[in-house]
């Protein structure tokens, strides 16, 4: 009884969203005059996003629906939260937990046996979206999503990124622990013209921007680099309809700023949360 139960309540969440998306009903927040940065088309364009329950309900030239609360963006790029794909929680400190949040990762993947040393306790209160592979450990202080995975990332040393293409793997850059480093790796990728779609960046320290960032400087197309810096890991873990674009009935994990090539964010946001603005941690 109880899954008819949830079932229902479920069925009425998505009716409040469809009737908010409408007009028909407030939005919890409205983000107008956006450039929105579109995973899926490859496309920048204006639109407003329209938050209700921390999820995205419409993302449209012109929202004409009421709303609790509005912000102007200004013209501001609206980007998807960044994503961490292999997240080592014993490595990251509360410190550089609030910086890469600050600077737009908003959610991480913690993946594989053995990545489960004891982490700080405040880690667990960092604002982001935690998922967990199944079995894979993470600390109980960390609130987070299982997820499951057949698959994990093969990480590029630099002497040969073909070959886990070729063989189906998604490819995990990195700053450290490589052959080469991730500027001449990813020069290497925009030389041969590779596909970036099964190839994704992350960090020690969860700060995303970093090798996001190093791929624009090496002529990685932006609208591929962004896709490498969220949407590819959402793919491989088979949350894309959850995270990764700034998409109706994705979380409502957004990122202003400016201009792409700069950081920290004006603002970021999670589940539609201000969690920071200017580099600086609210919460």
């Amino acid at each position: 009884m109880s899954h008819l139960v949830g079932l229902s309540e479920e069925v009425a969440r998505l009716r409040r969203r469809v009737r908010a998306a409408l007009g028909e009903e407030p939005a919890d927040l409205v983000l107008r005059d956006c450039r929105v940065v579109n995973t899926y088309s490859e496309e920048i364009h204006a639109a407003d996003i329209a938050v209700l329950d921390g999820r995205i309900v419409a993302v449209r030239d012109r929202f004409d629906g009421e709303s609790l609360q509005e912000y102007d963006c200004g013209g501001r790029f609206a980007l998807p939260g960044l994503v961490e794909p292999q997240f080592y929680p014993m490595l990251v400190g509360i410190e550089a937990a609030r910086e890469a949040l600050a600077n737009g990762t908003t959610s991480v993947v913690g993946w594989g046996p053995g990545h489960n040393s004891a982490s700080p306790d405040e880690l667990g209160n960092v604002p982001w979206r935690v998922y967990g592979v199944a079995e894979s450990g993470l600390p109980t202080g960390l609130r987070f999503t299982p997820v499951s995975l057949t698959e994990g990332l093969s990480f590029a040393d630099g002497q040969d990124l073909l070959t886990p293409l070729r063989h189906g793997r998604t490819l995990m850059l990195t700053d450290t622990g490589n052959a080469l480093p991730l500027l001449d790796m990813l020069a290497d990728i925009v030389a041969r013209a590779l596909d970036t779609r099964h190839i994704c960046l992350g960090e020690t320290e969860s700060k995303v921007y970093r090798p996001f960032l190093a791929a624009l400087a090496a002529g990685v197309p932006l609208l591929r680099a962004v896709q490498m810096a969220g949407l590819n890991a959402a793919t491989h873990y088979g949350i894309n309809h959850e995270i990764g674009s700034l998409s109706p009935g994705r979380w409502a994990d957004i990122v202003l700023l400016a201009e792409l090539d700069r950081f920290p964010p004006d603002r970021v946001y999670v589940g539609g949360t201000l969690v920071a603005s200017a580099g600086t941690p609210r919460w």
